[in-house]
């Protein structure tokens, strides 16, 4: 294969313009690199091709310059036609090269084969191989007789597998989009001792909807079956996991799964710190206001025994001296002032007394009780 391993050429495109007027023109637009890949048959790498794409009508096509510096920072879809079959040992040493879009300098492995994580090769036909990595998707190809007519196949293969190239890339893509906003989310996150409720909730509310948003991609754009054919489904699985994206989103939802759980205990401990200070609030109020109620009626029940006393004092006297002091003179005993001074004494004493006893039990009977409570 001509210049396989030292770039990549362009299908013939027939004589440049005619015109020396369009013709300049047009050769200006392109650029020395672009003009003689078209032209001249000249190989040229994918950065050249890339930077060529990406440059601005301000600035010269001859100079672009390098926004893609790497073989990494493009994805190629290679579509390569050769005139016989190939050695088996060829056939993977090209495989290799133009997958992963490697120049001379960079050999295969002794012993490397292409059933590793990162590498497949699919055989549709008996001519027709496939080679599959990160760096891109290469088809090898050649007519098994001269009746053939391959360039069908080019077509498709730049058809309908370019469109399932960009479906797993942009699923790619998605996942970690998705990702690196859960790493953003979890990098944000409160959730240390001196975080409160609200701070939690927001997190809580934020990876709650990443998870919505990682669900609902699942389930309506993230299938391991594209459907059609046999040959469409194998080429689009093995591309995915090629990617890695069955496994980047089982760790993505797997990752959400465990920080909501751990903002969900979080967030339910801090709702039980809070429901318990409430509690807490509520029986201290509860304490406050019984103490006051217990000062208020200590307060009332020694105006209550005040005036008690005072009763137990001044009644007896004045009921006795009311008595004494009525107006009646036959059949009415007399009596010494003395003796009446000391009885009405003693019976307000003994009204007292009784009084304070009374009360005294009282007393105790509630204290019993409210130390039984």
């Amino acid at each position: 294969i001509p210049h396989v391993a030292r770039g990549w050429t362009f299908t013939p495109t027939g004589p440049p313009p005619s015109s020396s007027s369009s013709s300049s023109l047009h050769f200006s637009s392109l650029g020395p690199r672009m003009s003689q890949a078209l032209y001249e048959n000249r190989p040229i790498s994918l950065n050249s091709i890339g930077n060529w794409l990406l440059t601005t009508k301000d600035e010269n096509p001859s100079s672009p310059k390098p926004r893609i510096s790497y073989g990494g920072n493009a994805y190629h879809h290679t579509t390569v036609c050769v005139d016989k079959p190939l050695p088996p040992s060829c056939l993977q040493e090209y495989l290799f090269h133009l997958r992963r879009a490697y120049g001379q300098k960079n050999r295969p492995p002794p012993s490397f084969e292409a059933t590793q994580s990162y590498d497949r090769v699919i055989t549709p036909r008996m001519n027709r191989v496939i080679g599959m990595s990160r760096e891109g998707v290469v088809c090898l190809s050649w007519s098994t007789s001269s009746s053939e007519n391959i360039s069908l196949w080019h077509k498709k293969f730049q058809g309908i597998y370019l469109v399932l190239c960009l479906h797993a890339h942009g699923e790619r893509a998605v996942l970690e989009e998705l990702g690196s906003m859960a790493a953003y989310y979890a990098d944000i996150m409160h959730l240390d001792s001196t975080s409160s409720i609200q701070e939690v909730d927001l997190s809580r509310r934020q990876m709650k909807e990443l998870a919505i948003l990682v669900a609902r991609f699942t389930i309506s754009m993230s299938s391991d079956d594209c459907g059609g054919s046999s040959e469409y489904s194998e080429f689009f699985t093995t591309l995915r996991h090629i990617f890695g994206i069955p496994h980047q989103r089982e760790e993505l939802r797997e990752e959400l799964q465990d920080t909501l759980s751990l903002l969900e205990s979080s967030y339910i401990e801090e709702r039980r710190k809070i429901k318990q200070e409430d509690q807490n609030e509520e029986k201290q109020e509860r304490e406050r206001a019984r103490s006051i109620s217990e000062s208020k009626e200590a307060s009332r029940s020694r105006y209550e025994l005040l005036i008690s006393i005072i009763s137990s004092l001044t009644v007896p006297p004045v009921l006795i001296g009311s008595v004494l002091g009525m107006n009646i003179t036959e059949g009415f005993p007399k009596y010494k002032f003395e003796s009446v001074m000391y009885f009405m004494l003693a019976t307000s004493l003994v009204v007292l007394f009784s009084q304070l006893f009374f009360l005294l039990r009282i007393s105790k009977r509630h204290k019993a009780e409210k130390e039984r409570l």
